[in-house]
C-alpha cells in the first residue's frame, strides 16, 4: 500500500507505535497523523519502560469476540479471569 492511498499500511509499526496511533483519536490516513505517530512514540519511549508499553498494548488491542485486551480475551475464550 502506498502513503496516500486511503488505505492503512499493514506491519511495520513497533509496539509503541501502535499504542501512540491508538492513542491519537482520531484514524486518518496521511502524512501529517504519520508525523504526530512519529513523535507521539518517541515521547511513550523516553517516558515509559518497554514493559509498561507492552502492557498498555496488551491492555487495549482488540482479540476477537469483542474482548479489547487480555483480561476480556481470557474471559471471552476460557470463561476465566486472567491471573498474572
Amino acid at each position: 500500500m502506498q502513503l496516500g492511498s486511503g488505505h492503512r499500511p499493514i506491519g511495520a509499526s513497533t509496539i509503541t507505535q501502535q499504542v501512540a496511533k491508538n492513542i491519537l483519536l482520531d484514524n486518518k490516513i496521511n502524512f501529517a497523523r504519520k508525523v504526530q505517530e512519529a513523535v507521539l512514540a518517541l515521547r511513550i519511549d523516553r517516558a515509559m519502560t518497554k514493559q509498561r508499553v507492552l502492557e498498555i498494548y496488551l491492555n487495549e488491542i482488540y482479540l476477537g469476540e469483542q474482548s479489547y485486551g487480555v483480561t476480556a480475551a481470557a474471559a471471552a475464550y476460557f470463561a476465566k479471569p486472567w491471573t498474572r
